[in-house]
């Protein structure tokens, strides 16, 4: 996959943070992890499933990515729920032209993204950006993601025929794992101008820097000074009210983020090769497990007793049985979680609200 200087994954950040560009400039990017590759994968099985149709059955033990091998459980719990949601979107949309995975460019070689899925209405009135989300910190349709992916798409050559007489964008998030229905929001085609606005103003801004949820995947975040001054003006507060905790507790969040960020990039130092003044690399604690043939030996050794019976998933007996006839028998619950502190969710445009209130205007201005 492409990537460009300036893509969707990082439209909130350049938005809210101009300057994390020039500040990552040199910075080497974190490996992905494994819930990443396992995204990657799910993303690839959903791309054939359209492209060349073929059945998710078929790519079990076949599809691959960076070592982690598709499985039943992934079709379970991922893409049939993913391909239910899409096909109900597409539905509902009455969507007549489908686009899967085309690379759009803004300019070209800087700023541009492969977008999921794009849709055409059969009047050609309504247009559809879908993005697979298969991870569970929940997307918002209103992430500045989307509607950079549609100023991309109204750009390029290959996609622009699309927009001729389009009136409304709906831009759409798929997530198995937080809905079991997709999540959208519509907007008119004139969102697609303002959004462009703000993302011009940033671009030219280069130099403004802020700190905040922009940070997370940031390389630039261990080293940055704007973070840095975030987290030293964190060890100043002293909450006693409940708005004083609420607002410590959103920089708390912040300064974790960025402390793990710190860590990780001092791993990747290390392991380069780097020497670092006062920290090394000891080999931590570890547990035995079993080798590969372990089961067999075991059961020559002593039988049956080396075994225990156990229930398969709830996925697998559904899978087995069906939903119905699972919720039928009553054998399934779902006892209340334990509680989690998490941030508000705040109603309106996100994207307005990544933007320091004191901008707005002068980005208003600016489009004038």
């Amino acid at each position: 996959m492409k990537h460009l200087p300036y893509g969707g994954s990082t439209a909130a950040r350049t938005i809210a943070c101009p300057a994390w560009h020039s500040r990552a400039e040199g910075i080497p990017k974190t490996k992905a992890g494994k819930a990443a590759d396992e995204g990657n994968l799910l993303h690839d099985a959903m791309e054939l499933r359209y492209l060349e149709d073929r059945p998710f059955e078929h790519m079990v033990g076949a599809l691959e990515y960076e070592g982690i091998v598709l499985t039943e459980d992934h079709i379970t719990d991922h893409l049939e729920p993913a391909f239910a949601m899409t096909e109900q979107v597409l539905d509902d949309l009455n969507i007549g032209e489908l686009m899967v995975e085309p690379f759009v460019q803004h300019t070209p070689d800087l700023i541009g993204g492969s977008i999921d899925m794009i849709g055409l209405s059969e009047d050609r009135t309504h247009l559809l950006i879908l993005d697979f989300k298969f991870g569970r910190g929940r997307v918002n349709p209103d992430s500045p993601q989307l509607p950079f992916y549609a100023v991309c798409a109204r750009q390029d050559p290959k996609t622009k025929h699309l927009f001729e007489s389009v009136e409304r964008v709906t831009f759409c998030i798929v997530q198995p794992a937080i809905n079991d229905t997709a999540q959208y929001v519509e907007k008119p085609i004139a969102y697609l101008d303002e959004f462009w606005a703000h993302y011009q103003y940033a671009l030219d801004h280069p130099e403004r820097a802020s700190a905040g949820d922009h940070c997370k995947f940031c390389p630039a975040a261990p080293v940055c000074q704007t973070k840095k001054a975030q987290a030293l003006s964190a060890l100043s507060l002293a909450p006693k009210t409940a708005q004083e905790i609420s607002d410590a507790l959103k920089l708390a969040d912040d300064v974790e983020e960025w402390v793990n960020s710190v860590r990780d990039q001092a791993m990747r130092l290390i392991e380069s090769g780097s020497v670092l003044p006062d920290h090394k690399l000891v080999e931590g604690r570890s547990t035995r497990r079993w080798t590969d043939e372990a089961e067999e030996t075991l059961y020559q050794e002593i039988g049956d007793a080396a075994f225990e019976r156990k229930l398969l998933g709830l996925g697998k007996i559904e899978k087995l049985i069906g939903k119905d006839r699972l919720n039928e028998l009553g054998v399934t619950s779902k006892p209340a979680g334990k509680p989690v502190l998490v941030p508000r969710e705040a109603p309106g445009d996100e994207l307005l609200n990544l933007i320091p209130q004191n901008l707005v205007k002068k980005v208003a201005q600016h489009k004038k």
